[in-house]
């Protein structure tokens, strides 16, 4: 026998289902696959009428924007690590989508973003290699659905009333019921604050706006650019990118390159020229300048000579009391120092 209530709810249920039929069929056909349909359900498990109140909702079209795939930040993936404290560091190197690191290995986040706690190097180590022996890691990046946020809330916090939770649940999960923020974020957030209330209260500014692009407190002020003889001479050759090479080894101007000799070894092995082609046209380069530096010389030595010559004829004839003879013209011939002291 069945009692009154249990009929009166049975009805209620079935005059939902009809409903619900009705909102997801056209001609009796269904207009939404099995799987959409058990998702919907879960999602509204605890209230029937909603179950029919946004039925509609699965017969959306995707929103705008949203049917191709955007490439993820560096920022959203470091957010969905719980390793945010990394973001500057990764974009001051010019790093800002996830796609640019992927093929990191642990070395080189550790060189590059100057990344110490081994702790934080496994975990993102683990999620670029996919590593299944830290499946908790794995797991963590991804972001619950509205169902699994509620069980963990409940889980964090017990004792919290259900409508609380709810609206927990509802607030960071979209219409579709999609988690906005990943399991690592949620579960760091339980961890910071032991009283439900607070954590309710932290909800929005350190989990809904965590995904808001910040600055830093201060930016740091870039280097001065070094002006340094050798920084426009290799990038005269499109060779800039050697410039710190050059100045860490102390060749800075132009008698330091001239000073040793420099081989196609050393400049691989210490100024960190790995393409055969630039250390060939390093080599020509400073060939070059010691040719030139060559034909200074010459040139300083003959003007010196010159103006040896000058002084010696200046002196005689100040000596014989006689001013210099002045040309008739600019290729008159003049005493030889040896013909002035004969008339001295």
């Amino acid at each position: 026998m069945v009692h009154s209530d249990s009929t009166k709810e049975l009805t209620l249920h079935e005059h939902l289902a009809k409903q619900l039929g009705q909102v997801l069929s056209v001609e009796g056909k269904g207009q939404v696959s099995v799987w959409q349909l058990n998702w919907h359900l879960e999602l509204y498990q605890d209230d029937p009428e909603a179950v029919v109140r946004e039925a509609p909702r699965l017969l959306q079209g995707r929103q705008a924007g949203t049917e191709s795939p955007q490439w993820m930040s560096s920022r959203d993936w470091l957010l969905r690590c719980g390793l945010e404290a990394y973001t500057f560091a990764m974009e001051e190197e010019g790093v800002l989508f996830a796609r640019q690191f992927q093929e990191m290995s642990k070395d080189d986040l550790k060189n590059n973003f100057k990344i110490k706690d081994e702790g934080h190097l496994l975990i993102m180590e683990t999620l670029l290699q996919n590593d299944e022996k830290h499946g908790d890691i794995l797991q963590g990046f991804l972001k619950p659905s509205r169902p699994r946020i509620l069980r963990e809330f409940f889980l964090a916090y017990p004792a919290a009333p259900a409508h609380l939770a709810a609206n927990f649940a509802m607030s960071l999960s979209d219409q579709q019921g999609r988690g906005l923020v990943s399991l690592t974020q949620l579960l760091n957030h339980f961890k910071r604050h032991s009283e439900v209330e607070t954590a309710v209260g932290a909800l929005k500014e350190e989990l809904l706006q965590a995904a808001e692009r910040l600055e830093p407190p201060e930016k740091r002020a870039p280097p001065p650019e070094p002006t340094d003889w050798v920084v426009q001479w290799l990038k005269d050759a499109d060779l800039a990118q050697y410039v710190q090479g050059f100045i860490a080894q102390a060749m800075k101007i132009r008698e330091d390159l001239l000073r040793f000799p420099i081989t196609e070894e050393q400049l691989e092995k210490t100024f960190g020229v790995k393409t055969l082609g630039q250390r060939r046209m390093l080599s020509w380069m400073i060939d070059s300048l010691r040719e030139e530096v060559e034909v200074e010389v010459a040139l300083a030595k003959e003007m010196a000579k010159s103006e040896g010559h000058a002084r010696v004829v200046a002196h005689i004839q100040e000596a014989i009391g006689s001013p210099p003879a002045t040309p008739e013209g600019p290729g008159a011939p003049q005493d030889s120092p040896e013909v002035l002291v004969m008339k001295l």
